[in-house]
């Protein structure tokens, strides 16, 4: 629904608009008054005006109560498509000049919102009413429709590999075809499937949360292959069985039910088959909105807040068509990525690897899949921006040949949780192990969460430290990972510099590679790393720190450690180390970095290997930088790393400096 000023938008027409409308721009232009007050936003907003309600978020850092600001709109056609767009200010009005056309405008929130012809997306207005619950029959028409569709409209998926081999999981659930529907059992794909067929079975992603429920441990084997009857299963499950009893489809894969919860070799082997069993599921079920198994998939709402409002402008350009207002794409991405399941790390693999999925929020169903992502309020498709946005959130693709892509993959499966941190490489292994398959010339050799083809720009991950203050430990007690490895530590990671003005330089590895070993738990080369080492060849220095704080703006503290010498090898104090300018670390522990500043004596010296310069194109002021990583001698030429560091010099000098220095072989563990 739409709130009474924001009805009038699409009755108003003027000659000021009509210049707005052909310049297509959303930020120049002709202001169309709207909201008179704060109050009256906000009301409007409480009432669930479509348009209203998608900017009261914007406002969240406004004192609104000291400045009471008023909201303007400009209407444009949109470029890419065939509708419009209204972008709506929210702003503070120069008191001295009330009501002037060129009035001065503070900016305090704005929000886009695109008015696109209802033919683009199937809508009429019968369907744009939605029942109050997603438990409705309408849903259950439209989650066959979005499968249909999908198996038989789009073309064919690379992640499905059906043309592949075929797979069945270990065990599965068989939920229909016995003798009661409140009854399903566990069955041994082995002796209960034909191999010369293959059978659908659907999957489910959740939270399993800390309630006692009913798993498969090795003293419930047999039974549970007898009977489990529905209701000793907690909510989740049983609304997971009548979702796939309603797709038609007989077997269900749910972790806890189908892996021996308390074999920890069947375990190790069952997490090397998640990529399998993932990307053979028919579909994906996934509890997205729930905390954990006792919350179920179907939640009661209120239908305004979702409906999509349809409207037919006044607006000479639209022609009298038929338009609906979507809710904007970032509105929509944000409600989607914020879902409980969403912090969840193992689920980032589950998405990527499942060919489609079904996910169940409170405010309504979600369908993605390769080609097409939609919800109960938009089910035939949302604009085509919104893929570059939801790729921010989540979906990526790695099975493209540019090695972006992982290190995007990496900073978003770092920013989500695990229950047990010793499952960090293991929860990603499925995914490692298609990227490996699927493009073997880029991904060649996988190593503790990286590949050997990209190694030196994979090295120089940091923590992005997002909390105030920040943690103390970031590296674990008991060890998952080699300290090189951005596994070792927990928090969001990013690439160090890798793509910032990379197209200004010229990159040039200053470190080789001349052996690895990774030894794993079990045969599978990408899961659980009990040891890794890495033999490198490279420019290595000693290095003394000092204390020296250095304020950014807003009084944080970037670092209180500086280089304060440096030395070969040899002992030869590098004199160019002076000369460097806005020297740059970043330590992986708070623990080393308050060590040093507090004066604290290491029995052993620190090192840094330079992995990499950068060196201007013709033409560009830039100055030239190394990379590298700081390091801790633990033994003779083997260190852990410690910290990223970044020198940025002169030519003359990086030459010099280089020239002073002898390559050395050093291990990394």
């Amino acid at each position: 629904m739409l709130c009474d000023t924001c009805q009038r938008i699409f009755s108003h027409y003027c000659e000021e608009c009509e210049e707005t409308f052909d310049q297509g721009n959303p930020y120049t232009g002709h202001y169309l008054p709207h909201h008179s007050s704060f109050d009256s936003l906000q009301k409007a907003s409480e009432a669930s005006c479509q348009i209203c309600i998608h900017l009261i978020p914007f406002f969240v850092s406004t004192n609104t109560d000291k400045v009471d600001p008023v909201t303007s709109v400009r209407i444009w056609k949109s470029s890419e498509s065939q509708g419009f767009g209204l972008t709506i200010f929210g702003h503070k009005t120069s008191p001295d000049q009330p009501g002037s056309k060129n009035v001065a405008r503070t900016f305090l929130a704005i929000s886009e919102v695109l008015i696109e012809p209802t033919k683009t997306h199937g809508l009429s207005s019968d369907q744009i009413v939605l029942p109050d619950s997603t438990d409705s029959v309408k849903l259950r028409a439209q989650m066959r429709e979005w499968i249909s569709d999908c198996c038989h409209k789009h073309r064919s998926s690379r992640r499905t590999r059906k043309n592949f081999r075929h797979y069945m999981p270990t065990r599965l659930l068989q939920v229909s075809g016995l003798s009661g529907d409140d009854q399903i059992r566990l069955v041994n794909s082995a002796d209960h499937f034909d191999n010369t067929r293959t059978n659908n079975y659907m999957t489910l992603s959740h939270r399993w949360g800390k309630g006692d429920f009913l798993k498969l441990e090795k003293f419930n084997k047999t039974s549970l292959q007898s009977s489990i009857l529905l209701k000793s299963l907690p909510k989740t499950y049983r609304d997971a069985v009548e979702v796939t009893r309603w797709l038609g489809v007989q077997y269900l894969w749910i972790d806890s039910l189908c892996i021996v919860q308390d074999d920890v070799v069947e375990w190790r082997l069952e997490a090397s088959h998640m990529a399998d069993v993932y990307s053979f599921s028919y579909c994906n079920i996934a509890s997205t909105g729930a905390f954990d198994a006792s919350h179920g998939l179907w939640f009661p709402r209120d239908p305004k807040m979702i409906e999509a409002t349809i409207v037919q402008p006044l607006w000479p350009q639209a022609a009298g068509g038929s338009f609906v207002v979507m809710t904007p794409a970032e509105t929509i991405h944000h409600q989607f990525i914020t879902q409980p399941l969403m912090s969840r790390a193992w689920v980032v693999q589950e998405r990527i690897l499942a060919p489609r999925a079904l996910h169940f929020s409170p405010s309504q169903v979600f369908w993605e899949c390769e080609h097409m992502f939609a919800c109960e309020a938009i089910p035939k498709n949302f604009p085509t921006d919104f893929a570059d946005i939801f790729s921010d959130g989540g979906y990526f693709n790695p099975w493209n040949n540019n090695i972006t892509y992982w290190d995007d993959l990496i900073q978003v499966y770092s920013s989500c949780s695990l229950t047990y941190p010793g499952d960090k490489l293991i929860a990603l292994s499925g995914v490692a192990r298609r990227a490996h398959e699927l493009v073997p010339k880029t991904y060649d050799v996988y190593l503790a969460g990286m590949w050997k083809s990209s190694i030196f720009n994979n090295l120089l991950w940091h923590l992005a430290r997002l909390e105030h203050p920040p943690r103390k430990l970031y590296r674990g007690s008991e060890y998952r990972a080699p300290s090189w490895s951005w596994a070792s530590v927990d928090g969001r990671i990013n690439n160090f510099f890798i793509y910032r003005h990379q197209d200004k330089y010229v990159i040039q590895p200053l470190a080789t590679l001349d052996s690895y070993n990774i030894q794993t738990a079990c045969t599978d080369p990408f899961g659980q790393v009990l040891s890794a080492r890495l033999t490198l060849n490279g420019f290595v220095f000693r290095v003394c720190f000092s204390n020296i704080a250095v304020q950014e703006p807003g009084g944080l503290s970037q670092s209180e450690v500086r280089i304060e010498s440096m030395e070969s090898m040899r002992g030869d104090i590098l004199k160019e180390a002076k000369s460097l300018l806005n020297p740059y670390l970043r330590f992986d522990d708070l623990t080393v970095e308050k060590g040093i500043a507090s004066g604290e004596k290491y029995d052993l010296p620190f090192h840094g290997i330079i992995i990499r310069s950068l060196q201007p194109l013709p033409g560009v002021t830039l100055n030239p930088q190394m990379h590298g990583l700081i390091l801790r001698e633990t033994r003779t030429n083997e260190f852990e790393r410690v910290g990223i560091f970044q020198l940025t010099t002169s030519i003359t000098e990086m030459e010099s400096m280089l020239s002073s220095l002898s390559e050395e072989r050093i291990v990394l563990i």
